[in-house]
């Protein structure tokens, strides 16, 4: 086993033990709407655990797909594609990052990588980058208590689907496409085309018994990354870190490795 891959795994244990400490800190600030000194500090730590995750990850990467070995020993980091570029500026960051052309990369390796890209409505790797790229070389990243909406979808006085902070960002649904909800005795059907999202008012199109409520909650947030609340961000990364490790590590360098996630945290 590489060093790499080691580091990789060791680090993801240790950070998911991190993760649940945050959980149970998050829920009394925001109970008390207090912030305790050492959360302050714990979240930027596991924040800084899932990124060097990310930057072993692109050491794993050149070590099996560059043989330059002078590249090796040069900066290598994860490939983040600025919030200022679309897709089209994921091949000058890869040559950016990690100091190879793109096309020298396997299509399946750059498709994981474009996965989890912001323009690809994942909000939580340009956090990721911004808060501690901040934390580490400007200052400290504080966090304040703000409102966060939320929306949640009834059906049958039942919730389904929520959306906002702790829910999805955004579902549209195309002409002639139907989402179906679990309902207390039948499926019910919400009908395309429309999007709905935090800010829905009605729906156009959806069966009866179908229903939208809307709430609000005061949530912790960085001060420097406001769209989702702090613990939303956190778990984001925390979810998706180890997966596109196994993506990368098991299904396009086939190297079998055991990757730690969430699922795993109730044996830490």
């Amino acid at each position: 086993m590489s060093s790499y891959i080691e580091s990789i795994e060791e680090t993801l244990k240790y950070a998911l033990s991190e993760f649940e400490e945050l959980k149970r800190l998050y829920s009394e600030a925001e109970q008390q709407l207090i912030i305790p000194q050492e959360l302050k500090f714990k979240s930027l730590d596991c924040l800084m655990r899932y990124r060097s995750v990310l930057d072993y990850l692109a050491q794993q990467i050149i070590a099996d797909y560059c043989s330059d070995r002078e590249i090796s020993t040069r900066r290598i980091y994860f490939p983040v594609v600025g919030l200022d570029k679309g897709s089209d500026g994921l091949n000058s960051t890869i040559k950016k990052n990690l100091k190879i052309e793109a096309a020298s990369l396997p299509e399946k390796l750059l498709q994981a990588i474009d996965w989890v890209q912001h323009y690809n409505s994942n909000t939580w790797l340009s956090g990721l980058r911004i808060l501690t790229n901040k934390s580490k070389h400007t200052e400290l990243c504080f966090q304040s208590f703000d409102e966060f909406k939320s929306l949640l979808i009834l059906v049958d006085g039942h919730p389904r689907m929520q959306f906002g902070d702790r829910g999805f960002g955004k579902l549209i649904l195309e002409e002639k496409a139907t989402l179906l909800l679990k309902g207390s005795q039948v499926e019910k059907a919400i009908r395309g085309p429309q999007e709905i999202d935090v800010n829905t008012e009605l729906l156009f199109d959806a069966d009866e018994g179908i229903t939208l409520v809307k709430s609000a909650c005061i949530c912790l947030a960085f001060n420097a990354f406001k769209e989702l609340s702090a613990l939303s961000l956190i778990s984001s990364v925390a979810s998706h870190v180890p997966i596109i490790a196994h993506k990368i590590l098991n299904e396009v360098m086939n190297k079998k490795v055991s990757i730690p996630n969430q699922n795993d945290s109730r044996n830490i």
